[in-house]
């Protein structure tokens, strides 16, 4: 039946034999074929909006594609590539490479001396308790590195990881200025391997630093603190240089230090600075590198085996060594990034190399590659779509979609947009421009042999600037700077500084944008490439990205010529950088056009800023408008359903009545008949 709302009687009526219910339904039905309409039409919007939200993905894909084209450091990639002069077939194991675009196209050769080391000890295998190894007592040693100093107790009942527990922990007993110990951490690590402890320094090579501080001299007799611990045994070597103003005292005449002391004992007889007075205190040490010592433990170093400098028991620090271009270098890391702007070199191990550094196109290729498919799809999608028919009796959802967008025009505009933004020429701003050639004399004499003209465009001004056969380079100038559109705005007010200037440097002209401003160049005859001022690329097809030549190019789709871009990424790379980045730029403001779902406020609500949104908007709003007839329509029907029912029901009782009174009348009737007979 027409509605649920009030179920009518399912059967034929009860007195008079009627289907009401099926008389009702066919009222209903006939009543409700308005709106059958509104569903067709709901449904057609419906699928147009699902329609345009693949269009829309399709777009934010491709857009995605072109954001790497966008970046400047996209077509200026460097790669290092290396040829083995000695060491082994693998330059890897020599040096390895990082290079970013800052790198200058160059060649150098590059020898491995030595690679960089950690200071690495390893102790005895031990098993079990430090008593099992031997050791007798407790007892105490020491770890001294870059000013630092710790303690490390050891018990005869310490285990291996015990002991390597205590070393991980340890921090600087060095005393401060109020006579309590610093308390950092000293960065050595230490682990157990195969029962063994392996110790570390935290860094690779030596690490020569410098720490320098003024100390204020106590009385006499009583030592001054320093703010390190001083390490002269190797491999740290520590130096001290104790000075005030051009007197420099010397250690063991003057003063003396013990070994992992921060006190200064001055000695009597020897130079020392006045009381009160201050002097500075210079202390060079290798940081990166540790000592040991057991102050007057007798063999808890001998015990773990850590103060023997064999080879099975320890790895000397030291520096990496290598020669570029003849220079020898020396640094504590194998990772290098100060000697050639723009590489990291990674030290592996010793050999000799030649490195060339060279222009890396793949990442732009492989890029353009990427986006050309992935604007193809947008153009096969849109092709489709204008062109497919409706069909008729549709068997499936993908049949139902057919035609929905024949003709569209908003699929129109949007290819015809695209089109627009890849095949039309770009002007490639810029801040300053200097012409590209030398022009001595007049114009003529450089081949210009009629009056014409270039555009010269900042922002949304663009001005005209005559060139005649007889000027020279610095008229051309003098027209430049004063041109009235570039010195003052509509109101007559001058800019400050003008829009643009220009100058002639060694017989080039030179044009240069006002503060905060882009300018650009065209023209039509020529002349541009006269001045020497002309962009070197202008449309995308002299790049290798052209639209496809079958069909005379109508599907709009685009081909990609990977050898004639290469050729111009390396005649002119930045060239090809500019005018790349700056139509990629262009397009992609089109497709956020296409795309944006952020809102703009038009007269007193809001709608979206892009153009599949907006439409995507509009058609939900008909669709909200129809939901809402729909309703209001279904509302009225359950009215008029209700009222036809109450009639049905009417209309069973009379004819129920009237059956009855039939029935009482024939009755009456036949009593008659009956009484008559019997007469």
């Amino acid at each position: 039946m027409a509605s649920s709302n009030d179920p009518l009687f399912t059967m034929p009526g009860v007195a008079t034999g009627i289907d009401w219910g099926a008389m009702l339904d066919k009222v209903m039905e006939k009543a409700k074929k308005p709106e059958e309409v509104w569903l067709r039409q709901k449904d057609t919007l419906e699928l147009k909006i699902g329609l345009y939200k693949e269009l829309s993905a399709s777009i934010k894909q491709a857009s995605t594609a072109l954001s790497p084209l966008k970046l400047e450091s996209t077509y200026s990639s460097k790669q290092a590539e290396f040829i083995v002069l000695s060491g082994g077939a693998n330059s890897n194991a020599i040096v390895t490479a990082e290079v970013s675009s800052k790198a200058a196209i160059s060649r150098h050769e590059i020898e491995i001396l030595q690679k960089a080391t950690r200071e690495t000890r390893f102790s005895s295998q031990i098993k079990g308790t430090m008593a099992d190894a031997g050791l007798t007592a407790d007892e105490t040693f020491y770890i001294s590195i870059g000013g630092k100093r710790a303690q490390i107790d050891v018990s005869s009942s310490d285990s291996l990881q015990k002991v390597v527990d205590k070393i991980n922990k340890a921090t600087d007993i060095t005393l401060d200025a109020d006579g309590q110990p610093k308390g950092e951490a000293l960065g050595i690590t230490a682990r157990i391997v195969d029962n063994r402890i392996i110790l570390e320094s935290p860094e690779t090579g030596l690490g020569e630093k410098t720490f320098s501080s003024t100390i204020t001299r106590g009385a006499d007799g009583d030592p001054d603190l320093l703010d390190f611990s001083f390490d002269k045994q190797a491999p740290a070597n520590g130096k001290l240089v104790v000075a005030q103003g051009e007197t420099t005292y010397v250690e063991g005449t003057d003063f003396t230090v013990e070994q992992g002391s921060n006190k200064i004992t001055w000695i009597d007889g020897g130079n020392k600075p006045a009381e009160g007075s201050k002097y500075k205190v210079s202390y060079t040490v290798n940081a990166n590198v540790y000592t040991l010592d057991q102050g007057d433990s007798a063999q808890v170093l001998n015990v773990l085996g850590l103060n023997a400098n064999d080879v099975d028991h320890y790895i000397a620090a030291q520096d990496a060594e290598f020669i570029v271009d003849g220079m020898k270098i020396t640094r504590s890391s194998n990772t290098v990034n100060d000697v050639l702007e723009g590489v990291t070199l990674s030290i592996n191990g010793p050999g000799k190399v030649t490195m060339d550094i060279s222009l890396d196109a793949e990442k732009a290729v492989t890029s353009t590659q990427e986006f050309v498919k992935a604007y193809n799809e947008i153009m096969d999608w849109i092709n489709i779509r204008l062109s497919e028919e409706l069909v008729k009796n549709p068997k499936s959802d993908f049949e139902r979609k057919w035609g929905k967008l024949h003709g569209d025009s908003t699929l129109w505009q949007i290819k015809s947009q695209l089109r627009y933004d890849l095949g039309n020429p770009a002007l490639i701003p810029f801040t300053k421009r200097t012409g590209s050639q030398a022009v001595l004399g007049t114009l003529k004499e450089e081949g210009l042999t009629n009056d014409t003209s270039f555009t010269l465009s900042v922002g949304d001004r663009g001005v005209a600037i005559a060139v005649k056969p007889e000027d020279t380079l610095q008229d051309v100038a003098d027209r430049i700077n004063n041109a009235h559109d570039l010195r003052y705005n509509s109101e007559g007010e001058p800019y400050s500084p003008p829009l643009a200037t220009a100058r002639v440097s060694e017989d080039r002209l030179v044009i240069a944008a006002g503060s905060g401003k882009q300018a650009s160049v065209s023209d039509l005859s020529g002349v541009l490439g006269i001045l020497g001022m002309n962009d070197p690329y202008t449309r995308l097809s002299q790049l290798g990205i052209s639209t496809e030549k079958a069909n005379f190019g109508k599907s709009g789709k685009l081909e990609f010529n990977t050898d004639k871009f290469m050729e111009a990424m390396k005649r002119d790379p930045e060239a090809v950088q500019t005018f790349m980045t700056t139509v990629m730029k262009r397009l992609d403001a089109t497709m956020e056009g296409c795309v944006s779902s952020s809102t703009v406020a038009v007269g007193g609500t809001s709608k979206p800023k892009g153009r599949i949104p907006s439409q995507i908007k509009f058609w939900e709003d008909q669709i909200s408008s129809l939901d809402k007839r729909i309703s209001n329509f279904d509302e009225q029907l359950a009215v008029r359903q209700k009222r036809i029912y109450k009639q049905y029901t009417d209309a069973e009782k009379r004819l129920a009545q009237l059956q009855q009174q039939l029935s009482w009348i024939s009755g009456i009737s036949s009593q008659l008949g009956m009484q008559q007979n019997n007469k």
